[in-house]
């Protein structure tokens, strides 16, 4: 059978030996474009890159001086940056915001801008649209609804300065009049600040105009101190600050990179074809596509009887049967016959015709059975149903 591949293989190259050849060298020339803009010039895509990247930082600093003599603090002590400060004993609170700018080089314009912001802040814990809740990993965060908010400016600064180099603001926050305030808006809205608390903060908007490793920059950025006051005391919550790392992209063109799969396959799309060419050329200059008319029958008669070989006996067919003869053009339409019937299809051994014996002969003659020169000088060979003796038969009888 691998045989009989082999050769159908063989005919198949050398009937369409031109058309394969151009089929491949088509394949080729894809090929060597596909290599060619793979591997040796595969172009450039554009891309985002950081060309640049620094740093804004703001931090507070605070303290409060001592008015009065206490068992616990005497008359002008200075206390820095603590969490709670006692309203009678240190009433004013003294603030610095400090900014800076961190890069390689370049100087800005830096305005900052101080305000004192009071505000009623929503505190119901329900389901309900006025809280929602978002949450982080394990922590959650309460998402602020302000009834209502008031700011007063405390001071503003413009200040001209270098990459490196500090900008600072002084401003002051009276907690007494904070917490006249607090008692004034309870005695005229006691109902509301039922579902509300009152807050107090300091409110920093920087704004920075210049240029930072060589390229411009206007940007703002907003700073919050937290002041949380009652009756008796305030407290300095952790300051809130924004994402103060600047990165700056810019679009730029490089050089692409193939991955591996991608260049093995335009190789091999080039070097398949190619190997290809060179077995065709090199088989035709050794015979390797030349198949004689003895093994081409062979593999004829091999494909034909494959198809309906449980339909096909070989035997021995007596030619010289007088019944009618009806002529069968395909082995197919022969087979029909034998089914419709209900006997076999009979492959005569010696000629190599297909006959089916009922009151009429019904026969199939193969193209190789009435080509072959061979079988027609050695022995008996019917064609369409009649009887062909070669010479060397006539002279025996």
């Amino acid at each position: 059978m691998t045989s009989h591949r082999r050769t159908r293989l063989a005919v198949l190259i050398n009937n369409h030996f031109l058309t394969i050849v151009l089929a491949l060298a088509i394949i080729t020339a894809g090929g060597g474009w596909l290599t060619y803009t793979t591997v040796i010039s595969p172009g450039t895509h554009a891309e985002q890159q950081t060309v640049s990247a620094w740093q804004a930082d703001g931090t507070f600093n605070y303290s409060a001086t001592a008015v009065n003599d206490t068992p616990i603090f005497d008359k002008g002590d200075v206390r820095t940056n603590r969490m709670v400060y006692i309203t009678n004993t240190t009433p004013v609170l003294d603030g610095a915001f400090n900014f800076q700018l961190d890069g390689d080089s370049g100087n800005a314009t830096v305005v900052t801008r101080v305000r004192l912001v009071n505000y009623a802040l929503y505190k119901n814990q329900g389901e309900s649209d006025k809280s929602q809740k978002i949450e982080r990993g394990n922590e959650s965060k309460k998402m602020e609804k302000r009834i209502w908010s008031y700011s007063t400016p405390l001071t503003t600064n413009r200040q001209q300065v270098a990459v490196g180099n500090k900008t600072k603001t002084q401003f002051t926050v009276n907690a007494s009049s904070v917490r006249t305030l607090h008692k004034q808006l309870l005695r005229r809205h006691g109902s509301l600040y039922r579902v509300a608390d009152l807050r107090t903060s300091v409110a920093v908007s920087t704004q920075v105009n210049g240029t930072v490793n060589g390229d411009r920059v206007e940007r703002n950025f907003n700073y919050t101190l937290p002041i949380n006051s009652t009756m008796d005391y305030y407290s300095i919550s952790s300051p809130k600050k924004p994402e103060q790392q600047v990165t700056v992209t810019r679009r730029v063109m490089v050089q692409s990179q193939p991955e591996t799969p991608a260049i093995l396959g335009s190789l091999a799309s080039l070097l398949a074809p190619l190997a290809g060419l060179a077995m065709l050329f090199y088989g035709r200059e050794n015979n390797w596509f030349d198949v004689t008319q003895t093994a081409h029958t062979e593999a004829e008669r091999a494909k034909v009887r494959s198809e309906f070989n449980e339909w096909v006996t070989v035997g021995t067919v007596d030619l010289d049967d007088d019944r009618p003869t009806i002529t069968v053009e395909s082995l197919e339409g022969l087979v029909d016959v034998a089914i419709d019937s209900n006997r076999r299809v009979i492959e005569d051994a010696e000629t190599g015709v297909y006959v089916v014996r009922d009151d009429v002969w019904y026969q199939f003659t193969p193209e190789w059975t009435t080509t072959d020169e061979n079988e027609i000088e050695n022995g008996n060979l019917s064609r369409n149903g009649e009887q062909i003796e070669s010479d060397q038969h006539q002279k025996q009888t």
